[in-house]
């Protein structure tokens, strides 16, 4: 869900560690590895909430969220890896690498995109479901609205980005940090209306588990933004590690008390010897 495309526009000062005089951060590995096993954790506890209760699509929506963004983290992994042995077959000959590199950047920043679009898509459909809960269905005209957001806003950007002589792929970059923080931002507080509507919550346990939820929200949509200027910096992506840990464990915990099991899930009624 972070926007990726780092070649759009003027590149963030690079403050990790580098191989070599390249543009290969070693130690973006062990960031990109730790963001890819707190969503592989997060996917799984989703799915398993989600499979034995009623209602429960918007969970398994969070969870392709999570999935995508999981994809983004592997194929960021992925290129790392490739670069690696790249840079080792060339014997560090800094000369042989560097254009092998920028071709390779370019290409797995867009796949990288494409996946960082579709979660924020997901974000939106997370939320309406969260927004008619316990309707389970998506209607086909909110599925058009959204495609024709993005079709509408991309053009309009764009036009303003050449009054600051941006470049159509920095447009993409602002358009995708954009939706990113709406979208999360908008799962939030649909997760604080299906507090709000839960008769077994009553005050002031439902007033402090809707300003938990709003909080742990928050703590990840903000650093969305903060892509363009601290792309290279670790202490950004540990911290949207944990901005996806305390907004995931938030859905976990209002899923638990919210959803109810299905009737094959329930227990029986104790009887009277």
């Amino acid at each position: 869900m972070q926007p990726i495309l780092c070649f759009m526009s003027e590149p963030a000062e690079q403050s990790g560690s580098t191989l070599g005089g390249t543009n290969i951060q070693v130690d973006r590995l062990s960031s990109d590895l730790l963001n890819l096993a707190v969503i592989v954790v997060f996917v799984i506890l989703f799915l398993r909430t989600a499979a034995p209760s009623v209602h429960s699509r918007y969970l398994k929506h969070l969870a392709g969220v999570y999935a995508l963004i999981g994809l983004f983290y592997l194929s960021s992994i992925a290129l790392m890896m490739l670069k690696l042995v790249l840079y080792f077959s060339a014997h560090g000959e800094k000369s042989q690498v560097d254009p092998v590199f920028a071709d390779l950047e370019k290409v797995a920043e867009l796949i990288k995109l494409i996946f960082s679009s579709l979660s924020s898509c997901f974000l939106v459909l997370t939320w309406y479901l969260l927004w008619h809960y316990p309707q389970q269905g998506i209607s086909k005209g909110f599925y058009g609205t959204v495609l024709g957001v993005y079709i509408a806003i991309i053009p309009a950007l764009e036009t303003i980005g050449h009054m600051f002589g941006w470049t159509g792929l920095g447009v993409l970059d602002v358009t995708d940090t954009l939706f990113a923080s709406i979208g999360v931002i908008m799962v939030g507080l649909g997760l604080c209306r299906l507090i709000w509507i839960h008769r077994g919550l009553r005050r002031p346990v439902r007033d402090v588990a809707v300003v938990g939820v709003a909080i742990a929200y928050l703590f990840w949509a903000v650093p969305q933004p903060l892509f363009h200027w601290y792309q290279g910096a670790l202490w950004f992506w540990l911290l949207l590690a944990a901005g996806k840990v305390i907004a995931g464990l938030a859905a976990l915990l209002v899923s638990i008390v919210v959803l109810q099991p299905k009737p094959e899930f329930r227990s029986p009624p104790h009887s009277n010897p």
